[in-house]
């Protein structure tokens, strides 16, 4: 993944943690939890089972060093599909316009009109 298409994710990770207590998910975490993160609306994009999802989720936070139980992820991910429907639909179509060549300004123009007008950290060429 090139640097457009990571900042073009950050827009969608940051819509994300909009939508729900994102300080509180971190003070769980002794690292960075945007990888896990984003994880989860990768693994909601390509329809994975609650079950592939706890058990990704889980080898991310354990790869980390934190032991993250079955059941306090089943928590976590239990609304999450509703909560997070925008963004998982806005990673589903952005992965879509890459892999169809779409132009980037235009693909960034999609990703930030649908994520609330957010724009990349860095602006695009």
């Amino acid at each position: 993944m090139d640097l457009k298409q990571q900042l073009l994710y950050g827009i969608i990770l940051r819509s994300t943690k909009s939508r729900f207590d994102h300080t509180a998910f971190q003070n769980c975490f002794a690292f960075n939890a945007d990888p896990i993160l984003a994880k989860l609306l990768e693994a909601y994009s390509a329809a994975k089972s609650d079950e592939q999802i706890v058990d990704e989720m889980r080898h991310a936070a354990f790869t980390y060093g934190h032991k993250w139980l079955k059941k306090d992820i089943h928590e976590f991910i239990r609304d999450k599909f509703f909560v997070f429907r925008l963004e998982i639909a806005t990673t589903t179509l952005l992965k879509d316009m890459i892999d169809m060549g779409y132009p980037q300004l235009l693909i960034s123009s999609i990703v930030s009109q649908l994520c609330g007008n957010l724009k990349p950290l860095l602006l695009l060429q």
